[in-house]
């Protein structure tokens, strides 16, 4: 979509700052549901910030960055 509308691009962060309370409200009700919302699981995620990177990116929470391997010498 933002390839079709570069000037989107510029409203993300503004949509990623709105939308954050509410996600952070699902997660906590979907993991109480689920019996783990441990006081440390609820405290990471109510202090969750989240970058437009993050949101628009193949990226999820926990997993390292991806790094070329190294070339090997002989």
């Amino acid at each position: 979509m933002l390839d079709d509308n570069p000037s989107l691009s510029r409203e993300v962060a503004g949509m990623v700052a709105l939308g954050t309370p509410r996600v952070i409200r699902h997660m906590t009700q979907t993991l109480s549901r689920h019996g783990e919302a441990t006081p440390d699981v609820i405290g990471k995620i109510a202090t969750a910030n989240y970058t437009e990177d993050q949101v628009l990116g193949d990226w999820f929470p926990g997993d390292a960055p991806q790094r070329a391997p190294s070339p090997t010498h002989p």
